[in-house]
């Protein structure tokens, strides 16, 4: 037996937690990405190249498990940043098979740069929100990350 739309919950845009997260994170990236325009940087590059400086022996594939990104998203997001030499892909001089993402000098250059245009959105977003909303948001976006596949 079929169910029919009537037999289903009613589809809400107001109860819909995914619709709800997605235009979210849409306005919240286009505050950082209009911030990072002067450095020439989206929001997500920038996240990028605050990561491979937080460790040094990131490769393709632990960036995308560390960003929640698949490969070909992460490699699409790379292209710009290789392009414009702020990355580069080096071996591994312990293990000639793996290739580490690297960040050049013109990448900790441009990171440094665009650094307080990150705070700055960062302040703006924080204080939208306030602390007590801030940290519960963060508790339940930790726990949202953790949730399996369907």
């Amino acid at each position: 037996m079929t169910s029919t739309l009537t037999e289903q919950p009613a589809l809400s845009a107001d109860a819909c937690l995914c619709l709800a997260l997605r235009k979210a994170a849409r306005v919240v990236t286009r505050s950082y990405d209009a911030a990072m325009a002067p450095h020439k940087l989206t929001s997500g590059q920038f996240s990028i190249l605050a990561h491979i400086t937080a460790r040094s022996d990131f490769t393709l594939v632990a960036l995308a498990e560390a960003m929640a990104l698949d490969q070909s998203s992460l490699s699409r997001a790379l292209r710009p940043l290789m392009r414009d030499g702020l990355v580069v892909l080096e071996c591994d001089v312990s293990d000639a098979r793996r290739r580490l993402l690297v960040m050049t000098e013109a990448g900790r250059a441009r990171l440094i740069g665009a650094r307080v245009a990150w705070a700055t959105a960062q302040t703006h977003a924080h204080s939208a929100l306030g602390n007590g909303q801030l940290s519960a948001l963060r508790d339940a976006l930790n726990i949202l990350t953790q949730l399996p596949e369907t």
